[in-house]
């Protein structure tokens, strides 16, 4: 089973009757991988969504925007996909494998024209696929 220290706010949590950091695992586990995912860069190894590269190019249409941004996010989620897959030291249980995903969408704010919003489902190999959500201001 793999673990991780639970983050809140950009730091890890601790308990507070130990004062050491709480570790989480399973489903728990993987929500944080993905956002995490889609907050950073593109690492060495692929892991990141690199949607920070989109900052700035407000010069495209809203339908170029999306398709660039839609590509980013599959091809990112991929990459963490085949990842997962190839880390043999890591035992990780059903919750926390994903498998695939499901209607991505990237659309413009209602209010906000230099902010999109971007949803994916992500499919677990236990059959459960939960929705995850972010956004990204490109001024």
């Amino acid at each position: 089973m793999a673990q991780t220290l639970k983050i809140t706010d950009g730091d890890w949590t601790a308990s507070a009757a130990t004062g050491r950091p709480i570790l989480i695992t399973g489903a728990l586990k993987l929500k944080q991988d993905i956002k995490e995912f889609f907050t950073i860069q593109v690492l060495p190894n692929g892991f990141g969504a690199g949607l920070e590269q989109l900052i700035g190019i407000v010069e495209v249409s809203q339908d170029i925007f999306t398709s660039i941004t839609d590509k980013q996010i599959r091809e990112g989620l991929s990459t963490f996909i085949s990842l997962i897959k190839a880390d043999p030291r890591i035992n990780r249980t059903a919750p926390e494998r994903i498998v695939g995903m499901s209607n991505l969408k990237v659309s413009a704010h209602q209010t906000d024209p230099t902010m999109y919003i971007f949803t994916v489902n992500i499919i677990t190999e236990n059959g459960i696929a939960t929705q995850h959500q972010n956004s990204i201001s490109v001024s």
